[in-house]
């Protein structure tokens, strides 16, 4: 450092591998912010992983993992490890589903990485520490791709309902393009939308939500609406709300319409 003042989060990092040795590599939630990943992270520590017979200890902020899978190297600069496996590692050891899940989305919805890579890295990884990592590995390869619906799946589940499509897409059978609702129970017609700017990526996506609800209305789907809000503060009226759709739409009959699962 040239100054006297607090070191930046850049000299920070640059000391944290300097100080674990040649070869070490950025992981972690530092690495993520590195690639551009957006998101809420702990950047209070800095991750570095070490190959395994290196003898280093953490210190202060840094936090240092031996490593017999150091990966390959990725972005510019400074050693970093590649998107999935940074995913992983921020994820492992963390004490909250929703904020594992907030950090998987985030390297989904933003195209940073691709699902297969991280479901081969939980699958490659160490057991330990990693019970909620596998847990929101499974919600997002049924198609789950957001902390709300994880939530509102968990929430589904733990009252026995049966079990729908997330994320699939709709189509009449004339092949026109309904949307892509966040749940989908084909035998009964329901959609489920969860509804709020909080999950959504810019306002331009909202809209384009609302219109999508008009059009899968004006074809019979029943289209069930909760918020975030709901779902964690009170669940069992979002229950109750699908439930009866569920109910009615089965009384109904089913819809003309095929989903496909999205890629």
């Amino acid at each position: 450092m040239t100054h006297d003042g607090q070191p930046t989060l850049i000299q920070r990092i640059i000391a944290a591998l300097l100080y674990a040795g040649p070869g070490s590599v950025l992981t972690g939630s530092a690495a993520l912010w590195r690639h551009g990943v957006a998101g809420r992270y702990d950047l209070e520590h800095i991750d570095v992983l070490v190959p395994h017979e290196r003898r280093r200890s953490s210190v202060g902020y840094v936090r240092i993992t031996r490593s017999r899978r150091m990966p390959s190297l990725t972005g510019e600069g400074l050693p970093c490890a590649p998107v999935h496996r940074a995913v992983a590692d921020a994820c492992r050891g963390l004490d909250r589903i929703d904020a594992v899940r907030a950090i998987v989305a985030a390297a989904v919805q933003q195209r940073k990485c691709s699902l297969r890579l991280i479901v081969a890295e939980v699958a490659d990884g160490p057991m330990k520490n990693s019970a909620l990592l596998r847990e929101v590995v499974g919600e997002v390869v049924a198609g789950v791709r957001s902390v709300a619906e994880g939530q509102g799946r968990s929430v589904l589940r733990k009252a026995r309902l049966p079990e729908a499509q997330w994320n699939a897409d709709l189509y009449t059978e004339a092949g026109e393009w309904l949307g892509r609702p966040d749940a989908w129970w084909a035998d009964a017609g329901v959609a489920l939308e969860i509804d709020s700017r909080e999950w959504h990526l810019d306002p331009a996506s909202w809209e384009r939500t609302m219109e999508r609800h008009a059009l899968m209305t004006r074809r019979g789907i029943l289209v069930v609406h909760a918020s975030p809000n709901l779902i964690r503060h009170r669940p069992e009226e979002f229950i109750t709300r699908v439930r009866d759709a569920l109910k009615a739409g089965r009384t109904r009959g089913p819809v003309s319409v095929r989903a496909q699962k999205a890629v």
